[in-house]
């Protein structure tokens, strides 16, 4: 498992709004095709991530290709 800050300027945008980790998890599920768990933590968002035996490493290097698109539009 890793868990990691999410940028500073996303979580000025939706720390403390209503559903706003909710929405960034929604868009990764949505786009990156990837469970993840986004939640608020000391003000900001935190993005945790775990490894399965079920999950092929192709699936990692997805979300991470994808990611940083997916959080400068959310």
């Amino acid at each position: 498992m890793a868990a990691l800050p999410l940028p500073g300027r996303l979580t000025g945008r939706l720390t403390g709004q209503p559903g706003g980790a909710d929405r960034v998890q929604m868009l990764i599920a949505d786009r990156a095709g990837a469970e993840t768990a986004v939640s608020e933590w000391h003000g900001g968002l935190l993005l945790r991530i775990s490894a399965q035996v079920y999950n092929r490493p192709e699936e990692y290097r997805r979300l991470a290709q994808t990611l940083p698109g997916l959080l400068a539009s959310a």
